[in-house]
């Protein structure tokens, strides 16, 4: 019995929002304790992603988890600086990504 495709691709999407949202939180979050569960769980989350995508040449998720690194670097780069100057780098990093 096979998974339709639709719900492989919802399923990965809300992993991938989820921890998209977490990696965000946990940049501008003080508490450092569960940042690190988190973030190496969705480094072998995006990896096996990755290996997936390439592996059975499934765009769609070449395509979320590149964006949703993005998304977490974005805010890192806000979370360092919040002046002009940063700004305007980090809308030229997502329009360049």
């Amino acid at each position: 019995m096979h998974a339709p495709g639709w719900f492989l691709n919802t399923i990965a999407l809300a992993a991938t929002t989820y921890a998209t949202i977490g990696m965000v939180m946990a940049v501008f979050d003080e508490v450092k304790g569960a940042s690190v569960l988190l973030f190496v769980c969705a480094l072998v989350a995006f990896a096996s992603g990755i290996w997936y995508g390439l592996k059975y040449r499934k765009l769609f998720y070449l395509s979320i988890i590149p964006l949703s690194i993005i998304i977490i670097l974005s805010a890192f780069f806000l979370r360092m600086s919040d002046d002009g100057s940063m700004l305007l780098f980090v809308c030229m990093f997502i329009i360049a990504g």
